[in-house]
């Protein structure tokens, strides 16, 4: 079986099956898949859908959607004797956008299903937007009900009225990130002002709304800026051959043992995540924007699906996570235990309901730096692994588990506890499913109207995805097992394979040649700092500092008989790349022995003509520390310099933004004159200093012109109009001596990168 991580949102994470027997199902897992369907919910003329006084009791989610079809409460006696609205076998099967905007607006005496408002606020997003919808509505709603007469029939307000503010509370409530804009707001005042003044109670209706809606809004805000934190914390991208033992990397099963809390927590993460995902999402993320209306243009509204982006993402993150865990022990009988201990989890998540993470599970053992460990493999009880996959077994458009999937929804509508209500889908399963039901149909019939048919098949799958995401998570959260899950590092999947290869030795000439190919990689990407460690007295280590792409700085540390790279905290740590270029790459560096100081570290390509000039600038660089050590003359300082298996670095003191740079992020706006004259002379005092000690620097230019500091004022320039900085801090060095020269010394007659040589002497060439 090959299986992986989501890729895009369209895309299924499908599950194959693996060489092996299966065995016969649990009588859990054979109770939870034969379950009934779905209910019914009310029947149409049920006295549930009318409150007390005559209000309309608009029905929950749970009982909008049946399994044929969509509610029968969207089933109409006649059809819309001014056209627009066609029915078929009682459904409304399409109109066109002005008809359905009009039968979605309430009257004296009629108020629309809580079914067809739920639908046509989540499709109607596809042909106009929801603030120019609510304008939409808030002007017919002043013509019929006549808001503008200068006398208002108080009887009519007073029956319509609260017509008018469910409809908007039943807005607010299910599609709440719409009223993040200001518009949509001012439309909900600009209503209750005009019928406020037939009854006050109006207004506290709406102060009841605008504070249940800015609460809601609140909640979700501080949900996304929490994953947006995790997020940013996450070591998602460790390269790696080994992990640290656990008093730098702790492992899975030293932070939780129990199959079962685990699986709880699990679920905990799922339903926090699912529950910041709006409705809108599942239309946005595939859908074009198509205007009904040829004079108008498609308005390209900007796709607001981050909080379905971030639940893919947790997807494959977990999936990682669980190769990951398979991968770092050294010893196959400890690989063979984290496999077991996860089959149980996932056990345990498919008896909860949590599917999403059950399928992420499967697909972290099924990649393939896990499957090919055969001897681990050998060692694992692999029966209930097996009855595992055949429930998410793809075959039959995944069969087994939507059979599964209906028991456990049937479970959910019938139960009588938040445990029983569960319900958490395989997410990217449904998310094909709402790509192919968009590409399958289309939205507009030839005659424009809107495919009204294909939208209530669309709300239907996702009302009942609104249903199951509403459940409150009955476990008690563990705070540190969910750290865990969120920011523990995993392996990229070059970094599976490496780990793999370690654990288990590549068996034929293909795995070969990648694990020769993935190490020749690491070994240039992976750049030693060893002077770094060296200072501080540890002679076994040597930094290892990674790519930003890759991940953390790690240290090659030699132990016996296995060699590992593991995470470094304490020592060196890289900020940033700050520049790169031919001769290999500049990156600022924190050393913690040096009580944090911030360093710079130009680290050399271990070519031959590369290291012959860094030897030279080395050579330059220790003159000039010699003759001016305390750097009044304007020079870049070298710390220290080492060569480590043929990269030569060199350890300098961390200045700020060159002169071009602070330009280019000024908007290319020139210098104060005051400014120039300070840069000017020290710029003149440090090359009169080179040329006393007989040095030609030969690559002078901006970029090589350094502020000790680029800190800057931000004014606004009224003639330029826009902003200028202003630096607080004019001293310059300069630096990158790679090409300078001796006046004794052989030299090309090339001076200067090309672009800054005088035209006199290019043409003179």
């Amino acid at each position: 079986m090959r299986a992986g991580p989501s890729s895009a949102l369209g895309g299924s994470c499908a599950a194959g099956r693996p060489a092996g027997a299966r065995g016969a199902r649990p009588a859990e897992l054979q109770g939870l898949s034969q379950r009934g369907a779905l209910s019914d919910g009310l029947e149409p003329g049920s006295d549930a859908r009318r409150a007390p006084g005559g209000m309309p009791q608009t029905l929950s989610s749970t009982s909008m959607f049946t399994p044929c079809g969509f509610s029968p409460h969207l089933h109409s006696a006649k059809e819309d004797d001014q056209g627009g609205l066609i029915f078929q076998d009682g459904n409304l099967a399409s109109a066109s956008l002005d008809a359905l905007i009009q039968h979605l607006i309430p009257t004296t005496d009629y108020y629309p299903e809580k079914a067809y408002i739920f639908t046509f606020l989540l499709s109607s997003r596809l042909f106009i937007e929801p603030h120019e919808l609510l304008s939409r509505v808030c002007h017919k709603c002043v013509e019929q009900q006549r808001l503008d007469d200068p006398v208002l029939d108080k009887a009519r307000i007073r029956k319509f009225g609260p017509k008018l503010l469910q409809l908007l509370t039943e807005w607010t409530e299910t599609f709440p990130y719409d009223f993040q804009e200001e518009r949509m707001i001012g439309h909900l005042k600009d209503m209750i002002d005009r019928i406020a003044p037939c009854d006050e109670a109006y207004w506290k209706r709406m102060n009841q709304l605008l504070q249940a809606l800015n609460q809601k809004l609140a909640t979700l805000s501080h949900g996304q800026e929490g994953i947006v934190k995790i997020n940013a914390a996450v070591s998602d991208k460790l390269v790696a051959f080994k992990s640290k033992p656990p008093s730098i990397q702790r492992e899975i099963l030293t932070v939780c043992s129990d199959p079962y809390t685990l699986a709880q927590q699990l679920t905990h993460v799922e339903l926090e995540r699912l529950s910041h995902i709006g409705p809108e999402e599942f239309v946005q993320a595939f859908v074009h924007k198509d205007s009904l209306d040829s004079t108008k243009s498609c308005f390209n509204e900007q796709k607001k699906t981050s909080n379905l982006e971030a639940y893919v993402k947790w997807f494959n993150r977990l999936c990682y996570l669980v190769a990951t865990e398979i991968c770092m022990p050294a010893k196959k009988k400890q690989r063979a235990q984290v496999i077991e201990f996860f089959i149980d989890v996932a056990r345990e998540c498919f008896n909860i309901g949590n599917f999403n993470s059950l399928m992420a599970i499967i697909s972290g053992m099924n990649m393939s730096p896990v499957s090919r460990l055969k001897k681990t493999w050998s060692k694992v009880k692999t029966a209930k692994f097996f009855i595992l996959e055949h429930q998410m077994d793809p075959t039959g458009n995944f069969y087994n588990y939507r059979t599964a999937l209906r028991g456990a929804a049937h479970r959910s509508l019938t139960a009588h506890s938040n445990r029983e209500k569960i319900v958490i889908p395989f997410f990217s399963l449904l998310i094909k499913d709402i790509y192919f039901l968009n590409e399958g149909c289309a939205n507009r019939l030839p005659n424009g109207h809107v495919n009204f048919e294909k939208f209530l098949e669309l709300a239907k799958q996702v009302g009942e995805f609104i249903t199951w995401k509403q459940v409150e998570c009955p476990f008690e959260q563990d705070h540190n097992i969910i750290h865990y899950l969120h920011t523990a590092p995993i392996f990229t999947e070059d970094g599976l394979y490496l780990a793999s290869y370690e654990s288990e030795s590549p068996e034929n000439q293909i795995e070969k040649e990648r694990w020769k190919s993935l190490r020749c990689d690491i070994q240039n990407e992976v750049i030693a700092l060893s002077g770094m460690i060296e200072r501080a007295g540890n002679k076994e280590s040597t930094v290892l500092p990674i790519n930003a792409k890759r991940g953390p700085t790690a240290v090659y540390k030699k132990a016996n008989p296995i060699n590992h790279i593991i995470l470094k905290f304490q020592t060196d740590e890289i900020i940033a790349t700050l520049g790169e270029g031919a001769f290999g790459k500049v990156v600022e560096c924190i050393d913690h022995n040096m009580r944090g100081m911030h360093v710079a570290v130009k680290i050399v390509k271990n070519v031959s003509r590369y290291r012959e000039a860094a030897r030279s600038e080395i050579q330059v660089l220790e003159y000039l520390n010699t003759m001016d050590p305390s750097s009044t003359f304007r020079c870049v300082q070298m710390l220290e310099w080492f060569d480590h298996h043929g990269h030569v670095c060199i350890v300098f003191e961390l200045l700020g933004l060159s002169t071009y740079d602070f330009i280019k992020e000024n908007s290319f706006l020139p210098f104060h004159i005051n400014d120039i004259r300070q840069m000017s002379y020290q710029i003149c005092q440090s090359i009169n200093f080179l040329h006393h000690n007989k040095l030609t620097h030969t690559d002078l230019k901006p970029e090589n012109i350094l502020f000790v500091e680029s800190d800057c004022v931000v004014k606004y320039n009224s003639k330029m109009k826009r902003d200028e900085r202003t630096l607080k801090n004019t001293d310059i060095k300069v630096v990158d001596f790679g090409s300078a020269t001796f006046d004794n010394e052989h030299h090309s007659t090339l001076v200067s990168t090309r672009h800054y040589r005088a035209p006199e002497v290019i043409l003179g060439q």
